[in-house]
């Protein structure tokens, strides 16, 4: 139990009494059972201000009606209530003639309109007495506040180095002040843990992770242990539940978290509504706001939502979810090799196991990153190609089996390994409409080495030199694209693939303090006529193995990087390479044939309705009068990558899309603007064949935003899901967008 002193609860009724109007008139309705804190200043609060209290009888408690008419018959001004009945009062009787306040509190409380008496919502442990904050609803608000602190109590918001946190942060509440009470009784360890030190002050941690909102309300954001982890997602309970009571027709609502029986956690909502609520409907709706794996696995619905004593959930009175969760764990087993292993790949990829042949995806972490992973696993095993968007959208096991053993029965099951390149002779073709615009950059400067794209990678001293020459002539050899040249003809610009050119692999010895000089000397320009435009050399140290690369943007980018790298570590490891699915020819080849096609078509209108509004790109003001004066500054700004990817599944997006909301909402401040145009660049490998091709595919994509009048998380969901539906459009050239819109890449997120 928890010691509080005649002081605690003096000083709590002298504000309390005065703060909602209690006097020798009121008429005080106590709803609370004896063992609930809030009895007391139901008790106390009545005898010290002199009301009168009227006790609810246990025959109306749980007729909300009975109790309308009761507070009617006995002219009652004043009442408190737990968040759940509270909450059905004012949403059944917003109106009740002679009712001045009622005030809730004990559990978050949800969005709802206000009612025409005083509604107010507490916060405060039993440790603090009673209540510390309080908040009057006025309005209907996605996230109810629990207001200012008492005039009797501090209230501190930490983070868990215990320092405070600036506002619109998230961090544990503390409070101090002589509302705080004295301990647990004959529990002097629990005490010590809980009642502390803090800047001089006596403080009680409550484990709260609350905010202060920028109007100076604090927000309750959810309990230090109260998050659950569904499928590898930490979630709050009380945001399903939040979304739930919105849908049409629901009354009330929990959601409850509950063990599988083969171990790991699923949640089940429980409903209750005078109609039957359609369940496929209902989840829907969450999806529609919240991440996939947020939507509840079972949802049941009961008469009323079963509370303990103090009027509260009882947890151990719902119905148990025992017959879906049986259903669950027999559908969790794969039933043939093919479901074996497509599950096998896709546990691979979301890092869980929890699921079965007809779990859509998406509620077990896969997100639009992960959907190409997976689309490209299951080309190269089986050679089908899935569309990664469409994935997404509510895949299965079952669906993803059902697309192969179409492909098998139409004949259209290719074995990756033997889709060849189709231009892997010399025969010359065109430049891409990522390659044209660069190739003409650097016939203005041919002695610039902007275009380079140099990397240095350190290995074990262990590795043998000539082994890795070996293996980077073996990768090199496995890309044409490397092995090109460019001429001009009488139609323009085309690009041929010239395997007589010698690809050399340079091995050197020198010290580490003559590195930094020979990497000056390593980069240099290429002609792009005759070179073989990568370059490589092998440098062993005092210290390591080094191997620097060179390779001109014309034939590489970050992605191309990737394989290279993979493919030598595998050669490296004693393994092998697979020829590449598709060649950068035929990249180009499919990019002019799609001209003509409807996905063209379709990035056309995309990119019209998102710029066809849109001034001109955003600029941020020039801070020196000379451009010729102006110098490269960068800003490193460390990032608690936890906490963004909190915020990202949170809004149901990814990292990627969240960050870039955060960007434009800063771009905003600097450019005074709400409506931004930037760009960002996509690697422009939307097609799997092009999962292992060496060549540059990058391409600027165009992304436009306009900061509105609405709440953070949705102007991130907003941000994240149109940074996905560009990146759907990626293949249409930015070239063509510059023209139409006359646009040009002043500020990039990269």
């Amino acid at each position: 139990g928890v010691m509080l002193s005649e002081q605690n609860i003096l000083t709590f009724c002298d504000f309390h009494t005065k703060h909602i109007g209690l006097t020798n008139e009121s008429r005080y309705a106590t709803y609370a059972g004896y063992g609930f804190d809030a009895f007391m200043h139901d008790l106390w609060g009545c005898m010290t201000a002199g009301a009168a209290m009227y006790v609810i009888g246990d025959d109306i408690r749980f007729d909300l009606e009975a109790i309308h008419d009761y507070f009617l018959k006995e002219g009652i001004t004043h009442t408190f209530m737990t968040t759940q009945v509270a909450t059905q009062l004012v949403q059944n009787f917003p109106d009740i003639p002679g009712l001045q306040f009622v005030g809730t509190g004990g559990e978050k409380l949800m969005s709802l309109d206000p009612p025409t008496y005083t509604l107010q919502n507490g916060y405060g442990p039993t440790e603090a007495t009673v209540y510390v904050s309080s908040y009057w609803v006025n309005k209907n608000e996605p996230n109810i506040p629990i207001g200012h602190p008492n005039d009797t109590a501090q209230l501190f918001i930490v983070n868990k180095y215990g320092h405070r946190v600036p506002w619109g942060a998230a961090g544990e509440l503390l409070i101090a002040g002589p509302q705080v009470g004295l301990g647990y009784l004959n529990q002097p360890e629990k005490t010590a843990q809980a009642f502390v030190e803090w800047n001089g002050k006596r403080v009680y941690r409550t484990g709260d992770i609350v905010r202060y909102r920028f109007d100076g309300e604090i927000e309750f954001v959810g309990r230090k242990d109260g998050q659950v982890k569904i499928r590898g997602f930490r979630i709050e309970l009380k945001e399903v539940e939040a979304v739930i009571r919105q849908f049409e027709g629901i009354k009330d609502a929990t959601v409850q978290a509950f063990d599988y029986p083969s171990g790991g956690k699923f949640i089940a909502a429980y409903v209750v509504s005078d109609q039957k609520i359609d369940v496929q409907a209902l989840n829907a709706f969450i999806m529609d706001q919240k991440p996939p794996y947020m939507v509840p696995a079972v949802t049941m619905q009961i008469d009323a939502i079963p509370l303990n004593q103090n009027q509260k959930v009882n947890k151990r009175a719902l119905p148990e979810p025992k017959a879906q969760t049986e259903d669950v764990a027999k559908e969790a087993a794969p039933l043939n090799v093919l479901e074996e292993q497509l599950a096998d790949i896709v546990a691979g990829i979301v890092n869980n196991r929890d699921f079965g042949i007809t779990t859509d995806l998406r509620y077990v972490g896969l997100s639009s990153i992960s959907a190409i992973k997976l689309a490209t696993q299951v080309f190269k095993r089986f050679g089908v190609q899935l569309d990664a968007k469409l994935l997404v959208k509510g895949a299965t096991i079952q669906t993803i089996e059902n697309e192969i053993l179409e492909a098998l029965l139409s004949g259209d099951l290719k074995d990756s390994k033997d889709l060849k390149d189709l231009n892997d002779a010399a025969g010359p073709f065109p430049l891409s409409h990522a390659q044209t615009g660069v190739y003409f950059e650097c016939m203005k400067n041919p002695t610039s080495t902007l275009y380079n794209i140099p990397m240095r990678a350190k290995l074990p001293l262990e590795i043998e030199e000539e082994a890795l020459r070996k293996a980077v002539e073996q990768v090199v050899g496995n890309h044409p694209e490397l092995f090109v040249h460019f001429r001009t003809n009488d139609t323009g610009v085309e690009q041929i693939v010239d395997k007589s050119l010698e690809l050399r692999v340079e091995c050197l010895e020198k010290k580490e303090t003559e590195l930094e000089t020979y990497r000056a000397e390593f980069v240099r320009p290429f002609n792009l006529s005759k070179d073989l435009l990568c370059r490589f050399s092998i440098v062993r140290t005092e210290q390591a193995l080094y191997l620097y690369c060179d390779m001109h943007h014309l034939v590489c980018d970050g992605a191309s990087y990737d394989v290279f790298f993979n493919e030598l570590c595998a050669l490296l490891d004693g393994g092998t390479i697979d020829k590449e699915m598709c060649s950068y020819a035929q990249f180009v080849a499919d990019e002019k044939k799609a001209e003509s096609g409807d996905e063209y078509a379709a990035a056309k209108e995309f990119f019209h309705s998102q710029l066809g509004q849109v001034e001109g790109a955003t600029e941020v003001a020039a801070d020196l009068t000379n451009p010729k004066d102006g110098e490269i500054g960068q800003v490193y700004a460390p990032m608690d990558l936890k906490a963004a990817e909190a915020i990202a599944q949170k809004a149901g997006v990814t990292p990627a899309g969240a960050t870039l909301a955060a960007v434009f909402y800063t771009l905003a401040r600097f450019a005074n603007a709400n409506e931004l145009c930037i760009t960002t660049i996509s690697n422009g490998r939307s097609n799997l064949k092009m999962a292992n091709t060496i060549g540059m595919m990058v391409n600027t994509l165009a992304l436009s935003s306009k900061i509105a009048d609405q709440t953070v998380e949705a102007f991130v969901r907003e941000t994240g899901h149109h940074f996905e539906q560009t990146l759907a459009h990626e293949n249409y050239p930015f070239a063509q967008i510059a023209a139409d819109y006359d646009l040009t890449a002043e500020i990039m997120y990269a």
